[in-house]
């Protein structure tokens, strides 16, 4: 995958993950794990918070 393309609607290029990758394997991993443990996403990771800002 190329570094300036986005991998998906989460909008973070490849580069960020390839660079910030050493910084969040714990985290990632312990989230993987506990998906397949739980079975099922919780609901928090399925949700958007959408923020309008006017342009003035």
């Amino acid at each position: 995958m190329p570094s300036n393309k986005s991998p998906g609607p989460d909008g973070f290029p490849c580069e960020f993950f390839k660079t910030a990758w050493p910084v969040i394997t714990h985290d990632f991993t312990i989230a993987v794990q506990s998906v397949f443990q739980m079975g099922f996403l919780p609901k928090g990771v399925n949700s958007t918070i959408l923020a309008l800002i006017p342009i003035i």
